[in-house]
């Protein structure tokens, strides 16, 4: 192609730029293509125009075909910068996005303000982000205006002032973390003894949008100390602080800390009868047989209990033994002696007894003779010790038996049980029922509003208030359903991973079950994990 083939000419009215060519006849000059195109385009100063990618392919196939003639094609033209600005759906920011210029006018403060303008923004400019953009000529989604972020209000918040308090619900670690000490002491409190600070719930700050329009925070859900507490109150100095108004032992429950009253007896015999008490017990002796001790508290007794019946709303720590005496060879069964918590249990020796626990039972040296039940776990002789023996009987779990012998050298028939989800099962299907009630209550409610809200009486509005005062109480107990449902779901998965774990020996005549599986243990061995792989039980060392 020689020069005298093509020519550039610039319409400065119409800002473009067009190619007037002539095709020879019998052109025998290089092929026409992209590249001999820019560089004329560049060598007659015409580089920082913006190039039309359809024009110049029809100036190459016009050199590129047989036919001669002329012709004028717009292949570039002269363009200003473009600005643009987006906006998301939350109002709360803008970004500037710059096109550069191809020949003509680059973009400025004015330009970037009158578009800024134009979007009816007027608040939370970032200059800075601004004079950046316009500096480099060119932006992609650069923010340039920010509003102010909202803050919503926190809810009531409720710190407890006593360190080490008693809960009344198990708690068990993800990974089957055992605690080998025993349950402690029953703590005491004392009128006016602070027990829990409420920090009220906050209103929020309000922020402002980039259009400058204020935005109302969501305010923190506020809660008052539970109603109905047993020996506390707020303080009347300070409302926010909870305090004792009798002796007794703290137990924190929902917003709030009941005390429950204590007990001392220093022995539970004919002479000072039966307990019953609404509180926790001390027992500082014996529990002597045919004897009742029955709290809606912990029970404490640093003695033996001997045939006798002790009951308990929270922890049973019994120092001494739990001994049944088999009247005549009686099974196991018709033994008198019967300990039954809601919480823990720990004692130092049991035999022909009945134990049950909504929590785990901790024993220190033997288990004889006796029947034992957990919802998580049964642990059989303390960390490293040489005792921990379970011989005879039935011990059931949901979790974990641990003991570091298992059946005897006689070969007496000792039955444990573990990892059982049935209840939890049940359980979890009765929450999931009680869920889809409450969000049917919602929905219902959600047609109320709508109703309530298009009638501008007095008492459709005193109606509505009534109606989101439910909503809130419904929305409440469905996120305290889907807690516990979580709750189960995890105890669901514990069960699954249920175990027997025995350190020392397991004596023949031991039979494991856990979940539906079954093993018999047919001659001693010795430690060993039981556990579910599969489809049967398999024994790890």
């Amino acid at each position: 192609m020689n020069d005298s083939n093509i020519q550039f000419e610039f319409d400065e009215a119409k800002t473009k730029l067009y190619a007037t060519f002539n095709v020879p006849e019998n052109d025998t000059s290089p092929t026409v293509n992209r590249l001999l195109i820019k560089n004329k385009l560049k060598s007659d100063g015409y580089e920082e125009l913006y190039y039309i990618d359809k024009g110049i392919e029809e100036v190459i196939s016009c050199f590129n075909t047989p036919t001669p003639g002329e012709g004028e094609i717009c292949i570039a033209e002269r363009r200003d910068a473009e600005v643009s600005i987006s906006l998301p759906k939350d109002k709360m920011s803008a970004f500037l996005t710059i096109v550069p210029a191809a020949g003509g006018k680059d973009a400025t403060l004015d330009i970037v303000k009158q578009a800024l303008s134009e979007k009816g923004i007027r608040f939370g400019f970032l200059p800075k982000a601004i004079k950046e953009a316009i500096l480099l000529g060119e932006a992609d989604g650069v923010k340039i205006a920010q509003g102010n972020p909202i803050t919503n209000g926190d809810d009531a918040k409720f710190t407890c002032l006593i360190k080490n308090i008693k809960l009344r619900t198990p708690n068990v670690s993800e990974d089957g973390h055992i605690d080998y000490r025993d349950l402690g002491e029953i703590q005491v409190v004392h009128p006016n003894d602070k027990l829990m600070r409420r920090k009220p719930a906050t209103m929020g700050k309000s922020s402002k949008n980039i259009f400058g329009e204020i935005i109302n925070p969501t305010p923190g859900k506020d809660r008052k100390f539970a109603s109905g507490l047993e020996g506390a109150e707020p303080s009347p100095k300070n409302p926010n602080i909870l305090i004792a108004t009798v002796t007794g032992q703290p137990v924190i429950c929902d917003n709030g800390v009941n005390v429950e009253k204590t007990m001392t007896a220093q022995n539970v015999d004919l002479k000072s009868g039966n307990i019953i008490f609404d509180g926790s017990v001390i027992v500082e002796g014996d529990v002597a047989s045919g004897m009742k001790v029955e709290a809606s508290g912990d029970v404490k007794i640093t003695g033996i209990v001997e045939n006798a019946i002790i009951v308990a709303g929270g922890d049973i720590n019994i120092k001494g033994a739990i001994v049944g005496r088999s009247e005549n060879n009686a099974p196991v069964s018709e033994n008198l002696v019967k300990i039954d918590a809601k919480g823990s249990v720990s004692a130092k020796f049991i035999e022909n007894a009945h134990v049950s626990s909504g929590n785990k039972i901790m024993v220190q040296d033997w288990v004889i003779k006796s029947t034992l039940s957990a919802v998580n776990e049964i642990i059989v002789g303390k960390k490293e010790a040489k005792k921990g023996q379970i011989i005879g009987g039935s011990t059931t779990s949901g979790i974990l038996v641990k003991a570091m012998n298992i059946g005897s050298s006689a070969g007496v028939t000792t039955h444990i049980q573990v990892g059982n989800a049935d209840d939890i099962d049940k359980r979890k299907d009765q929450i999931g029922i009680r869920i889809s009630k409450k969000s049917k209550e919602l929905i219902e409610l959600q047609k109320v509003f709508k109703e309530l809200r298009s009638n501008p009486t007095d008492h459709a509005k005193n109606m509505l208030k009534k109606a989101l005062i439910s909503k809130q109480q419904i929305e409440q107990d469905i996120i305290e359903l889907r807690a516990i449902e979580m709750d189960l779901e995890k105890e669901r998965k514990r069960a699954r991973n249920a175990k027997v774990v025995v350190a020392a020996h397991v004596y023949a005549g031991t039979l494991i079950n856990i979940s539906k599986y079954k093993q018999e243990v047919q001659e001693d061995i010795g430690g060993r994990t039981f556990l579910i792989k599969g489809d049967k039980i398999i024994q790890g060392t």
